[in-house]
Protein backbone atom coordinates (compact mmCIF):
# COMPACT_ATOMS: atom_id res chain seq x y z
CA UNK A 1 0.00 0.00 0.00
CA UNK A 2 2.88 2.25 0.82
CA UNK A 3 4.05 2.19 -2.93
CA UNK A 4 0.26 3.18 -4.22
CA UNK A 5 0.17 5.57 -2.00
CA UNK A 6 3.90 7.00 -2.96
CA UNK A 7 2.51 6.71 -7.02
CA UNK A 8 -0.75 8.22 -5.90
CA UNK A 9 1.30 11.25 -4.19
CA UNK A 10 3.86 11.28 -7.38
CA UNK A 11 0.33 11.52 -9.94
CA UNK A 12 -1.25 13.99 -7.77
CA UNK A 13 2.11 16.18 -8.15
CA UNK A 14 2.92 15.77 -11.45
CA UNK A 15 -1.14 16.30 -12.21
CA UNK A 16 -0.75 19.61 -10.66
CA UNK A 17 2.34 20.29 -12.24
CA UNK A 18 0.67 19.66 -15.78
CA UNK A 19 -2.33 22.10 -14.39
CA UNK A 20 0.32 24.93 -14.13
CA UNK A 21 1.93 24.14 -17.31
CA UNK A 22 -1.58 24.33 -19.52
CA UNK A 23 -2.59 27.55 -17.23
CA UNK A 24 1.06 29.05 -17.92
CA UNK A 25 0.55 27.87 -21.81
CA UNK A 26 -3.01 29.52 -22.19
CA UNK A 27 -1.43 32.46 -21.15
CA UNK A 28 0.92 32.77 -23.12
CA UNK A 29 -1.68 31.95 -26.24
CA UNK A 30 -3.99 34.80 -25.04
CA UNK A 31 -0.72 36.90 -25.51
CA UNK A 32 0.52 35.82 -28.82
CA UNK A 33 -3.21 36.44 -30.09
CA UNK A 34 -3.75 40.05 -28.69
CA UNK A 35 -0.12 40.52 -30.33
CA UNK A 36 -1.45 38.92 -33.39
CA UNK A 37 -4.51 41.44 -33.06
CA UNK A 38 -2.20 44.31 -32.45
CA UNK A 39 0.27 43.69 -35.73
CA UNK A 40 -3.05 43.22 -37.72
CA UNK A 41 -4.71 46.36 -36.57
CA UNK A 42 -1.09 48.19 -37.64
CA UNK A 43 -0.91 46.58 -40.94
CA UNK A 44 -4.45 47.94 -41.59
CA UNK A 45 -3.62 51.39 -40.28
CA UNK A 46 -0.61 51.91 -42.32
CA UNK A 47 -2.46 50.25 -45.40
CA UNK A 48 -5.34 53.11 -45.08
CA UNK A 49 -3.13 56.33 -43.92
CA UNK A 50 -0.93 55.54 -47.23
CA UNK A 51 -4.40 54.73 -49.62
CA UNK A 52 -5.36 58.45 -47.49
CA UNK A 53 -2.17 59.93 -49.02
CA UNK A 54 -3.09 58.60 -52.25
CA UNK A 55 -6.65 60.17 -52.18
CA UNK A 56 -5.69 63.88 -50.82
CA UNK A 57 -3.13 63.40 -53.61
CA UNK A 58 -6.26 62.78 -56.05
CA UNK A 59 -8.36 65.35 -54.61
CA UNK A 60 -5.67 68.17 -54.51
CA UNK A 61 -5.20 67.16 -59.02
CA UNK A 62 -8.84 67.04 -59.22
CA UNK A 63 -9.15 70.25 -57.20
CA UNK A 64 -6.26 71.85 -60.08
CA UNK A 65 -8.34 70.13 -62.81
CA UNK A 66 -11.55 71.92 -61.61
CA UNK A 67 -9.58 75.42 -61.60
CA UNK A 68 -8.12 75.40 -64.69
CA UNK A 69 -11.49 74.17 -66.25
CA UNK A 70 -12.91 77.34 -64.46
CA UNK A 71 -10.35 79.52 -65.52
CA UNK A 72 -10.61 78.73 -69.22
CA UNK A 73 -14.35 79.16 -68.83
CA UNK A 74 -13.91 82.89 -67.18
CA UNK A 75 -14.34 82.03 -63.47
CA UNK A 76 -12.38 84.46 -61.45
CA UNK A 77 -10.36 82.37 -58.98
CA UNK A 78 -10.69 84.56 -55.21
CA UNK A 79 -7.32 84.07 -53.22
CA UNK A 80 -7.85 83.37 -49.53
CA UNK A 81 -5.37 85.20 -47.03
CA UNK A 82 -4.20 81.76 -44.76
CA UNK A 83 -2.82 83.83 -42.26
CA UNK A 84 -6.33 85.35 -40.73
CA UNK A 85 -8.31 82.61 -39.22
CA UNK A 86 -12.15 82.19 -40.09
CA UNK A 87 -14.08 83.49 -37.51
CA UNK A 88 -16.12 81.10 -35.34
CA UNK A 89 -19.08 82.11 -35.69
CA UNK A 90 -19.73 82.57 -39.25
CA UNK A 91 -22.53 80.66 -40.99
CA UNK A 92 -21.63 77.63 -43.70
CA UNK A 93 -21.85 79.35 -46.73
CA UNK A 94 -20.01 82.18 -45.05
CA UNK A 95 -17.22 79.67 -44.37
CA UNK A 96 -16.87 78.76 -47.81
CA UNK A 97 -12.97 79.04 -49.62
CA UNK A 98 -12.18 79.28 -52.86
CA UNK A 99 -9.35 77.47 -53.67
CA UNK A 100 -6.30 79.95 -55.34
CA UNK A 101 -5.46 80.45 -58.76
CA UNK A 102 -2.81 78.06 -60.24
CA UNK A 103 -0.54 78.02 -63.00
CA UNK A 104 -1.71 77.17 -66.23
CA UNK A 105 0.48 73.91 -66.64
CA UNK A 106 -1.60 71.12 -67.25
CA UNK A 107 -1.48 67.79 -69.01
CA UNK A 108 -2.66 67.38 -72.60
CA UNK A 109 -5.43 64.90 -71.35
CA UNK A 110 -6.32 67.57 -68.88
CA UNK A 111 -6.80 70.03 -71.53
CA UNK A 112 -8.81 67.77 -73.70
CA UNK A 113 -11.03 66.93 -70.97
CA UNK A 114 -11.64 70.66 -70.43
CA UNK A 115 -12.95 71.62 -73.57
Amino acid sequence: MATNDAVLKRLEQKGAEADQIIEYLKQQVALLKEKAILQATMREEKKLRVENAKLKKEIEELKQELILAEIHNGVEQVRVRLSTPLQTNCTASESVVQSPSVATTASPATKEQIK
